[in-house]
């Protein structure tokens, strides 16, 4: 049975004007020891890979994980993003796990999601679900304020696990991205959000939304989280070499829908 979760229309306004919005309580504790589990696999399998590409390849963990995949098709999930995108159909981009452990102060940098992404249109959200207490000292994400209104096409980065930035893929060769400005240097002058979070807690966010998240300073307390991508009804396809490689699709060309074996059908459509 799924765990009944209701958007409200303060919730949905709230998700349209400002790009996020936290929501109370969207697992509960069955679903909360499973995803635990299905994380701690994740961080099993590739602490023993010896690739030192590991952490940017937990992502797609639903194909191999029965607990996520059940996450991901059998909570509310599904119905959140149809209900905050407005959309009769969902697709399930790819999924992705982030843990910051005890300790480890490496920052994750300011940026916004889309540009990584194979995809174009504008009804994508994340879920990013808790599965730790989260507080700003052990990593809470903050958003600037209504930043997804804009469509801007940030430059991709890769980052390294001290927290150190490259370009990575083919991004410094295009012509079609923006400069990330210096967010720190402006926080002052941003309209900044964030919330403290409970296990089972989510924030649901727009892919243009500009965010970032602080290391974690806590010496007693990991952050895990766990992010699930969907789209709407008006995402198509976009093949290009300067995406993420990882999620790219090859079954897939440039204007299809996403219904596929790796894109796979949530809600609406044919499964």
């Amino acid at each position: 049975m799924v765990h009944s979760v209701m958007i409200t229309a303060e919730q949905k306004a709230a998700f349209d004007a400002d790009g996020a919005v936290v929501l109370r309580g969207v697992l509960d504790d069955r679903w909360i020891a499973r995803g635990r589990d299905g994380i701690e696999r994740c961080l099993q399998a590739t602490s023993e890979s010896n690739d030192p590409d590991a952490y940017f390849k937990q992502l797609r963990v639903w194909e191999q994980d029965d607990d996520l995949a059940a996450l991901c098709r059998e909570t509310a999930l599904p119905m959140i993003a149809s209900a905050l995108l407005g959309s009769d159909k969902v697709n399930l981009l790819y999924d992705q796990v982030f843990v910051k452990e005890a300790g480890e102060h490496a920052p994750t940098p300011w940026h916004n999601d889309q540009p990584y992404w194979p995809v174009s249109g504008t009804q994508i959200l994340t879920v990013w679900l808790a599965f730790d207490h989260v507080t700003a000292e052990n990593g809470a994400l903050e958003f600037v304020r209504g930043s997804h209104r804009d469509r801007a096409r940030y430059r991709t980065f890769h980052t390294d696990a001290d927290g150190g930035v490259s370009q990575l893929y083919d991004a410094e060769d295009a012509d079609d991205y923006e400069p990330l400005p210096d967010f720190d240097a402006m926080r002052s002058d941003l309209d900044l959000i964030s919330w403290e979070m409970e296990s089972g807690d989510a924030i649901a966010f727009h892919a243009f939304t500009v965010h970032h998240a602080p290391g974690n300073s806590r010496l007693d307390r990991r952050r895990r989280a766990y992010a699930v991508r969907m789209t709407g009804d008006d995402v198509r396809y976009q093949d290009a070499d300067v995406w993420n490689r990882f999620i790219k699709n090859p079954d897939l060309k440039t204007g299809d829908a996403l219904d596929s074996a790796q894109y796979p059908v949530l809600l609406g459509g044919v499964p």
